[in-house]
């Protein structure tokens, strides 16, 4: 798959790419420079090369101090044909692997930021599995790489053009990148989508935004193009990728007969010939002037809707049943790890149970909710158990877990105390996937503590999905403690996304019954009784 730059920007190509979850070697061709782009499933750009002098490993390696012009040629004597240089510089001692993995990922930024430059030049996608993947699993997340381009466009009038008519409605993805939650997103982009509920339009989340209309659209443009956010009509404009390659060009007599065809073809497109017409003898009587005549259109094949087979039943009830085991299972147990497993055995395991339980496998809708906490808590022990640090920090709980168990001295409190506490750094982060799962096990270990319930629904409503549980638990919260003006606050703002106007004004109203200066429900009540969305209204929203 190959084609030009011209009227085509390489981030289309790029964000096209992330949602047909394509691997293999981007490369963008432009005044002698050549650079290869390494996807991954679409989702991380793993690795990337460059001819460009500015953008060279080893330029950046100098520029950094990291490495010697000996220690560059011993590496490059030591190098092997199916090795990366960052590879034998590890494999060698001279750079630490934090430090190649922090190198890799500037490189990366460095090369992909100059090709999503370019205006001209050519570009070709080779699919397949990546060279050197195991050497290093590092890299920058695909979005990541779609946004930080996007806060940088210079040119808002392209941004206005590709986004459409303003009247269109902006929905979440129903295919959003994996791990999109923990996405780091600024204010701008952070509100607008705090905003986006499937039904308002772009309009009217510009009117109610206080940053402004320029902002707030060049938010949008980044989300969309980063695969979080989805407008229909600037997806399907961005296609560049056609769904199966174009058939290689002949060579030899063949060749140059279809060359002596399209050459015909081009005659033919001459002003005063009819469209599909082609050369023929000329007619006699008529001033040599050509005969033409039109192709017949081949008939239309019939249109074939597209089912989409239905989830097994023995996929659904190996859901439901590790559904049912959320609050149960240990982190090991949820990738069927031992705790002696290595970072590649929990990565492999990773990897497959994702691909087997993505909610996407499931099509009733029930099923599809289930799947995505399945999912979350997959996603979750990957990332607790594929970082050194936080799996020692977590083997640790774990011991202290145990011996509670053994010893039964331990108060179930204590172990809801820990949950929290890990929740709350993962929450702090914008890890919310991550902080779930504690949280879930916080109230599960000590139902009795409002706080744990309140900071369980503020990370269900981060997902649009789990607003009813969401709901359950803010109520749950005040339940326990009818004074809390934050769980009150935050169940109205839930209401409010959801246009559950008269029930989001009922709660605003609620919180400020317990604190009358609480600021966050002033804003709230202020925003629903002012249909402009005055500025100062709103502000309160960026708060957690």
């Amino acid at each position: 798959m190959q084609g030009q730059l011209a009227g085509l920007s390489p981030a289309d190509i790029l964000s096209d790419i992330q949602r047909r979850k394509g691997s293999g070697i981007l490369r963008f061709a432009s005044d002698g420079v050549t650079r290869q782009i390494f996807i991954d499933a679409g989702v991380m750009v793993r690795f990337a090369a460059s001819t460009h002098s500015k953008e060279s490993l080893t330029q950046l390696l100098r520029q950094r101090g990291l490495i010697t012009d000996a220690q560059l040629k011993e590496a490059s004597t030591a190098k092997k044909p199916d090795e990366l240089l960052g590879t034998v510089l590890a494999r060698l001692g001279f750079l630490p692997r934090e430090s190649l993995i922090a190198i890799t990922q500037e490189h990366v930024r460095r090369v992909v930021h100059g090709a999503l430059l370019l205006k001209q030049g050519q570009w070709e996608f080779q699919q397949g599995g990546l060279p050197f993947r195991e050497q290093l699993d590092a890299g920058v997340p695909t979005p990541h790489l779609l946004l930080e381009w996007s806060r940088d466009v210079p040119d808002l009038g392209l941004i206005r053009s590709r986004l459409g008519s303003l009247e269109t409605k902006i929905r979440v993805s129903p295919h959003p990148p994996e791990g999109y939650q923990s996405i780091p997103l600024n204010p701008p982009e952070g509100y607008t989508m705090s905003r986006v509920d499937g039904n308002a339009t772009m309009r009217e989340i510009c009117i109610v935004s206080p940053m402004g209309e320029d902002t707030t659209l060049r938010a949008l443009f980044g989300l969309i193009m980063a695969g979080i956010l989805d407008n229909p009509a600037m997806t399907q404009a961005a296609v560049v990728m056609p769904e199966r390659p174009a058939a290689a060009p002949r060579s030899g007599p063949d060749a140059r007969a279809v060359d002596r065809t399209h050459g015909a073809g081009r005659a033919a497109g001459r002003p005063g010939a009819p469209p599909g017409a082609v050369l023929g003898s000329r007619v006699p009587g008529n001033g040599g002037a050509p005969r033409t005549r039109r192709r017949a259109k081949p008939p239309a094949p019939p249109r074939v809707e597209r089912v989409r087979p239905a989830t097994s039943a023995d996929l659904e009830q190996e859901m439901l049943d590790r559904f049912q085991k959320l609050n149960e299972n240990d982190l090991y147990a949820v990738l069927g790890v031992d705790n002696s497993s290595g970072s590649d055995d929990v990565r492999r395991s990773y990897y497959g149970l994702a691909k087997r339980f993505h909610p996407d496998k499931f099509t009733r809708e029930a099923m599809k909710a289930k799947a995505e906490k399945v999912f979350a808590h997959i996603t979750q022990a990957y990332s607790t158990l594929g970082n050194a640090q936080a799996r020692e920090k977590y083997d640790e709980d774990l011991a202290i877990r145990s011996s509670a168990t053994q010893e039964r001295t331990v108060d179930t409190s204590d172990l809801a105390k820990m949950n929290f506490r890990t929740g709350r750094e993962n929450f702090d982060k914008g890890r919310f996937a991550e902080a779930l799962s504690f949280f879930q096990n916080a109230c599960e270990q000590d139902p009795k503590k409002a706080e744990y319930w309140y900071y369980l629904g503020l990370t269900q409503s981060k997902n649009p999905r789990w607003k009813k549980d969401a709901e359950a638990s803010f109520l749950e919260s005040i339940r326990i403690d009818p004074c809390n003006a934050d769980a009150y606050a935050h169940l109205g703002a839930l209401y409010a996304r959801g246009r559950l106007v008269s029930k989001a004004k009922e709660m605003y109203e609620k919180a400020l019954q317990w604190d009358s200066t609480h600021a966050f429900a002033q804003e709230g009540l202020e925003a629903l009784g002012d249909p402009g969305g005055g500025k100062k209204g709103f502000m309160g929203l960026f708060r957690k």
